[in-house]
């Protein structure tokens, strides 16, 4: 029998009722252990915005957790960088309120670990997410800009600590390569469940800058990998486009077939992609006039939305951000197309630019 993935109706604010009966499918029995819940808190954004994890999903799964006698943590690694950074972002995000007394900051507790990738021998990671004894990704249903969907996969690459993150991008440059590099973390500890809080969504440029779409769905599933299927299933991708998604399911890692899906999975009506997504473009890269229309988009900056608050440089993983005048522009020759820059922008002043001009910028539907 494959992997099994629940899809259950939800609102705002997330019923006790919803999660307990998730719960109790696929963790019946967390009496005296530790859990550590792993939502996404990218950046310091209000929940309307839908670049975060919902609150009221984290504190209904405390509460639920703590009913069945669990000891719970809460924590991520923000991608905002700087002494006391992740404590802000819960704050801003109400993800603070909503995690209590079992708030952690994952990036003060940290080991080297040894890890099996192409790119770096090892990393520095949490603690807290090692010693656990079960690991919940509770990830926002997002697009994302470099890796099409960011999912209860892609959540773990929070785990990685302090500097960690903008390392391996730098090392991991390509799509491709990053992918691997993601599944490459992910392995480091796979979570025991994947809770993804699809209620409302990230569609367009995510994972920061995209436009809310209501889904009004909670997916749930102990093989992260078949959740992140149901996913893309929504968003109308095919899982196996989603180049993380399948590395990990040649690995071994997950299910991308023969999953078993109790409840809606069916695509939402004119879900929008990221630009460089849209338009079926990925289905025609084998064009090689295409793929270099593709290779010569741009990173720049918008100097009337830059208000100088140095987030992209402190996120360039190539140092390619300088400031000029109050405001950052971008070294071509030396940007990498990672897009952290971009995810991190809290004004949305970095823009995607590139040979295919204005017809990336339409927001056709997919």
């Amino acid at each position: 029998m494959g992997a099994k993935v629940l899809i259950r109706e939800a609102a705002y604010p997330v019923e006790d009722a919803v999660v307990g009966d998730l719960l109790d499918e696929f963790a019946p029995s967390l009496d005296g252990r530790t859990v550590l819940v792993k939502p996404n808190c990218l950046m310091a954004a209000e929940p309307e915005q839908a670049v975060t994890t919902h609150p009221s999903l984290v504190r209904s799964l405390v509460a639920s957790l703590r009913r069945r006698g669990a000891k719970v943590m809460v924590g991520d690694n923000p991608g905002a960088r700087g002494y006391g950074a992740g404590e802000h972002c819960f704050r801003a995000t109400g993800l603070l309120d909503a995690a209590g007394d079992a708030f952690v900051d994952l990036g003060r507790n940290t080991v080297r670990v040894g890890i099996r990738s192409e790119f770096v021998d090892e990393v520095v990671v949490s603690r807290h997410v090692l010693d656990a004894d079960f690991v919940i990704s509770v990830p926002k249903l997002k697009t994302h800009c470099l890796t099409l969907l960011t999912g209860a996969v892609k959540n773990m690459y929070g785990i990685l600590a302090g500097g960690e993150k903008v390392k391996l991008h730098s090392l991991a440059r390509g799509r491709k390569d990053f992918a691997a590099a993601l599944v490459d973390v992910y392995s480091l500890r796979p979570p025991d469940l994947a809770l993804t809080d699809a209620v409302v969504a990230m569609e367009g440029n995510g994972p920061s800058h995209g436009s809310p779409r209501a889904v009004g769905r909670i997916l749930a599933s102990d093989d992260p990998v078949a959740a992140d299927a149901a996913a893309a299933r929504i968003m109308g991708v095919e899982p196996g486009r989603i180049d993380h998604l399948a590395i990990a399911a040649a690995r071994g890692l997950g299910s991308l077939e023969k999953i078993v899906f109790d409840g809606n999975v069916s695509p939402v009506d004119g879900f929008s992609l990221p630009s460089m997504f849209r338009l079926g473009l990925m289905t025609f890269l084998s064009n090689r006039l295409v793929f270099n229309l593709l290779r010569r988009s741009r990173i720049q900056v918008e100097k009337g939305e830059c208000v100088g608050c140095d987030e992209c440089r402190q996120a360039c993983p190539a140092g390619a951000m300088v400031e000029s005048g109050g405001h950052y522009t971008v070294r071509q020759e030396l940007c990498h197309q990672c897009f952290c820059c971009y995810e991190l922008c809290p004004e949305g002043a970095i823009k995607v630019r590139g040979a295919l001009g204005a017809l990336l910028e339409k927001r056709e539907k997919v």
